[in-house]
């Protein structure tokens, strides 16, 4: 046997490792239980005894056992980012179930996620359900108290067992050992899926369902008053009015009989509530009537169901939306009761209902025993309401109902059925409908009815012969109401002679900001010709349809119910190919239709807006009206939003793509006003400009202004517009400057429509844009300084003709680094210059200079006197430099320098006023 310093073996254990994998030993003995706690404890005490000698025998290469191990641990790390990447995409856990070595996770949305346990592993599901710990799928007999609040949950794993939330609030322990990979929790709580990693740590991810993420159940309405739960107990017996139906077996509807003297249970009450977070989809939650002392209402489970209407919620019990705004219906469906568990009037369910009527007891609606509403509603006991009528339904095509229970024609005019479309079948009190199934004579199968007697539907799968017009479909309807009574009732109903194409068009959108001979839209025709149900029927709309007879018709629901009052806007028509100018069939050219053509005239008023979904049915008809089928084109208009039109050229940015740094810049006409238009590459000429009159900007003389007090607007229009600074409030700072000069002045865009056509904009949002503007003169902004960059200059003391700063000594740069002279480099041609703000003599050669005067602002008065002095060109050979004349006072000592302030009034009326330091010194030239 070879040695080896790397390698150790555990005594009687047959595991040799390496020092480097000692962790995956530790990892893989993680798993055993609780019990052998003490004796693996001393392996690994041995193991490292024999480590620390240094050497070993090898007694069998585990290698490829590491190997695995390490797999494992990949896969373990992979599952745990996949349940994550869930549950952070915001899925919810409706279930869980474990076969074999995978744990498989059902989310809402049906979609499910599988992780598979690594061989050697031990897998382990703890779930509560119904009151009862399942282990592995397999009930415990423990029960744990539900309704119980705790922060811990009602399952929690200690000491290497699990421990259950029992009736008095405390945790007892099962005494059912925790297993390496587990999966526990409840619908209440949420799941907790748990692992352990290389190191023996445990990771967890935790799994909501939707009940543990609901936090709030309320009336969909504040006023809401329908507060009560109706209850109806009706006491079930077979065939009670002696119907043709002897016997249970003859019955062929798809739910289970009651027993004789069972008891059903029904409710017409119907609750609108509202869910947070409005995202849950509760149609699986069960909900309870649970009263103050967490009890709940027996055998009463409430079921949602998504509202369903395009239309806002308007009343108290009015309809909304769909799955995704948070408002749904809770209703009960009928619930058999065992006799001995309904009991009487002194026992059992019926003398709950009684009691808590009598006592006014009060509940809250509680959402899979997760989150309670207010505790607002009593129950009553109430007298079913009898079926007396049947109610067939058909999306998008109505409903008719039935006078009575006795057989009945329903006539053509009154309502026809539609092929290939589901017909619902109901009773006018369908809480009263304990089931119901559903029939046609044999000789009716050349219509290929199918039937789905769970969900109490019928389809007719072939249209009637094309030559005969009005074909009668007798449909037998056997119902058996909540207390026994067997009903049969044969409605004979006219089949719609339309063909079935089974066909939805997908959602489509058009820009129409485009030119005119391109604002068209081409819908193909082959989808609607392959969803016919056989080439005959298709071959009999080639023939039949008549183009002339065609209906377009646009409408603002998918149902097709509201009709868009006006679409001038839109010419619809079939045509032959995708080209604007071919003309649209007329007459019976059904060969030819190939496309529905929606040409766009964005020039015309109607009712139809942006980003709209609007929904254009084609409905096409033989030449003598009579209708062949339809389809439906969901269709959005889009353009570009206000916002979206604008944009500011990148270098007049200041620092965002909305904000806007502008200087003056004409200073030929001395004007103090901006052009809006300079500064963007892209814009909305039709829309409307004006300065924002919300927010405060700044204070003026302790009053708090906005854009619109510190500025003003020449037109609206963005070509055109002209911002001023309000010259009527001048800072008190020598510098004459607005009290908006510099600040981000807002100004707001608007245009209701796109451009200047005729399509508005549908959201608020869309018709507004807003920048800012921050106005600058580029003299002001500029820094005056020696050409050195500094600010400090020499002036020789007690000179009688003085010190001359000329140009080549000091100037002013702007913004861009452009220099100026501020020393007078102009002729004063004889006019007088003074050194001061007064002076009209303009010696400077830049234009966006008006006046520079200099004085002394040191306090210790070295200065004696500062002159301006123009250019003097006596000759070509002879010409003296302007010059800023410093007479300095005769001065003993050198040491202290004083400081003059260089004044610059620029064209628009601005003045900077910026220091220079002044050394005095000798005049070293004589």
């Amino acid at each position: 046997m070879a040695a080896a310093s790397s390698r150790f073996c555990i005594w009687g254990t047959g595991i040799c490792l390496s020092l480097n994998n000692l962790s995956f030993l530790i990892y893989k003995l993680k798993f055993f239980t609780i019990m052998r706690k003490k004796y693996l404890s001393a392996l690994l005490f041995g193991a490292l005894l024999f480590a620390s000698a240094g050497t070993f025998t090898s007694c069998k290469d585990y290698d490829d056992d590491i190997n695995n191990l390490q797999d494992q641990i990949t896969a373990n790390a992979d599952a745990i980012k996949a349940l994550q990447d869930l549950v952070n995409a915001g899925k919810y856990v409706s279930g869980v179930a474990m076969e074999g070595q995978t744990i498989t996770f059902t989310f809402s949305d049906g979609s499910t996620q599988p992780i598979t346990i690594p061989a050697g592993e031990k897998g382990q599901t703890v779930v509560v359900k119904d009151g009862e710990l399942y282990i592995d799928d397999e009930p415990t007999g423990i029960k744990v108290a539900e309704e119980l609040e705790t922060e811990a949950g009602l399952v929690k794993s200690e000491n290497g067992t699990w421990w259950v939330l029992n009736e008095n609030g405390e945790y007892t322990n099962t005494n059912i050992p925790v297993s390496g990979v587990t999966v526990s929790g409840s619908e209440k709580d949420g799941y907790t899926f748990t692992i352990y990693n290389e190191k023996g740590e445990a990771q967890t991810v935790k799994l909501p369902t939707v009940a543990s993420s609901i936090t709030s159940v309320s009336l969909a309405t504040a006023s809401a008053t329908n507060r009560t739960f109706n209850i109806a107990a009706q006491e079930f017996k077979f065939n009670r009015n002696n119907s043709s139906i002897k016997s249970r077996s003859d019955w062929k509807g798809s739910k289970a009989l009651p027993n004789d003297g069972d008891w059903v249970l029904s409710s017409t009450s119907a609750f609108d509530v509202r869910i947070d977070p409005v995202s849950a989809d509760i149609s699986n939650v069960d909900f309870y009537l649970t009263n103050t002392k967490n009890t709940d209402l027996s055998e009463v489970v409430l079921k949602a169901t998504a509202e369903n209407s395009d239309e806002p919620l308007t009343g108290t019990n009015g309809r909304a939306a769909n799955i995704g705004n948070g408002l749904w219906t809770l209703t009960m469906p009928n619930t058999v009761v065992a006799d001995a568990t309904y009991g009487d009037a002194n026992s059992g369910v019926c003398k709950e209902f009684n009691t808590v009527e009598t006592e006014g007891y009060v509940y809250a609606l509680n959402a899979g025993h997760s989150c309670r509403s207010l505790y607002e509603f009593t129950v009553k006991n109430a007298q079913a309401p009898a079926l007396s009528k049947v109610v067939f339904t058909q999306s998008g095509n109505g409903s008719v109902t039935t006078a009575s229970l006795a057989d009945e024609v329903i006539a053509k005019t009154a309502w026809t059925v539609k092929v290939g479309v589901p017909v619902k079948v109901t009773g006018d009190q369908n809480s009263d409908v304990y089931d119901i199934y559903l029939e046609v004579a044999a000789e009716d199968a050349k219509y290929k009815v199918t039937f789905d007697q769970e969900n109490h539907t019928f389809t007719i799968g072939q249209n009637p012969d094309w030559s005969t017009r009005d074909v009668q479909l007798p449909v037998i309807v056997w119902t058996i109401d909540n207390d026994g009574n067997i009903h049969k009732t044969k409605v004979t109903i006219t089949l719609n002679s339309e063909f079935s194409t089974n066909v939805s068009y997908d959602a489509v959108t058009h820009d129409i900001a485009v030119t005119k001979d391109k604002n068209v839209k081409y819908i193909d025709l082959q989808k609607m010709k392959d969803g016919f149900q056989s080439q005959d029927d298709l071959d009999s709309w080639t023939k039949n349809v008549s183009f002339t007879t065609t209906d377009y018709v646009v409408y603002s629901d998918e149902q097709c119910e509201t009709q868009v009052a006006s679409s001038a806007k839109l010419t619809i028509e079939t045509v032959e190919k995708q080209d604007i100018n071919v003309a649209a069939l007329s007459g019976a050219k059904g060969a030819s239709a190939n496309y529905v053509r929606i040409k766009v005239d964005n020039d015309q008023a109607d009712a139809l807006k942006l980003d709209t979904k609007y929904y254009v049915k084609a409905t096409y008809k033989d030449a003598s009206g009579n209708i062949l089928n339809n389809i439906v084109i969901p269709i959005t208009f889009t353009a570009p939003t206000v916002a979206e039109q604008f944009a500011v050229s990148t270098n007049y940015q200041n620092g965002t793509e909305n904000s806007i740094k502008a200087f003056y810049n004409n200073w030929e006409a001395n004007i103090r006003n901006i052009n809006l238009v300079t500064y963007f590459k892209a814009y909305d000429k039709y829309a409307t400009l004006s300065l924002d009159n919300d927010a405060v900007i700044t204070k003026f003389n302790g009053v708090d202004k906005k854009s619109a007090d510190l500025a003003t607007l020449t037109n609206t229009d963005i070509a055109n517009g002209y911002i001023n600074l309000n010259q009527s409030m001048i800072l008190n700072d020598g510098t004459n400057r607005e009290a908006g000069y510099g600040q981000a002045l807002k100004v707001n865009v608007k245009n209701t429509n796109y451009t200047d056509t005729e399509w508005a904009y549908a959201n608020d949002a869309d018709t507004k844009y807003s920048f800012t503007i921050s106005i600058f003169s580029p003299i002001y902004e500029g820094t005056i300084a020696a050409t050195d960059g500094s600010k400090n200059l020499t002036v020789i003391a007690n000179s009688e003709t003085g010190s001359d700063i000329t140009k080549d000594m000091v100037s002013l740069t702007d913004y861009a680094d452009n220099k100026y002279n501020v020393v007078p480099d102009v002729a004063n041609n004889g006019n007088t210059v003074t050194n001061g703000p007064a002076n009209s003599t303009d010696i400077w050669s830049a234009k966006q200079i008006d006046n520079v005067w200099v004085d002394e602002t040191g306090d210790n008065n070295y200065i004696k006197e500062i002159k301006l002095r123009g250019v003097d060109a006596r000759d070509a050979d002879n010409v003296r430099l302007g010059a800023i004349t410093l007479i300095a006072q005769p001065v003993p000592s050198y040491t202290e320098p004083t400081e003059i302030t260089v004044h610059v009034k620029d064209v628009w009326g601005y003045v900077t006023s910026q220091p220079l330091n002044i050394t005095l010194t000798k005049n070293t030239g004589n």
